[in-house]
C-alpha cells in the first residue's frame, strides 16, 4: 500500500515536470517579426494611433496629433487592435501552412 502511494506520488511528481519546452531565441525572433509586419500592415492612421496609445499618450494627445476629435480616438483604437489582431493571425496562420509543406 506505501508503495503504490510512493508511485503515484512520483508519477503526478513527473506529470507536473513535464512542461511546454520554452520557445526558443528563434523562435521569438519569429513571432518578434511578425508583430512587427502586423503592426506595419496596418493603416497610418491605425498604426500611429497605437504607438502613441502605446507610449502613454492620452486620447486629447493623440487626437491633437492625428488631427482627430478626442471622441473618435477611442474608435480609431479599436479598430486598429481589431486590425492588428486579424493581421498577426493572418501571418501566423501562413507561417504554420508553409511549414506544414516543407515538413510534407
Amino acid at each position: 500500500m506505501r508503495r503504490r502511494k510512493h508511485l503515484a506520488l512520483l508519477a503526478e511528481q513527473e506529470r507536473d515536470e513535464m512542461v511546454e519546452p520554452e520557445e526558443t531565441t528563434i523562435e521569438r525572433a519569429q513571432e518578434a517579426a511578425m508583430a512587427r509586419k502586423a503592426v506595419d500592415a496596418l493603416a497610418e492612421r491605425d498604426r500611429l494611433a497605437l504607438l502613441m496609445r502605446e507610449e502613454g499618450l492620452d486620447y486629447n494627445e493623440i487626437a491633437e496629433a492625428l488631427e482627430l476629435s478626442p471622441g473618435s480616438v477611442g474608435t480609431t483604437l479599436s479598430r486598429a487592435r481589431r486590425r492588428l489582431v486579424e493581421s498577426y493571425e493572418a501571418l501566423q496562420k501562413s507561417r504554420e501552412e508553409r511549414e506544414k509543406n516543407a515538413a510534407s
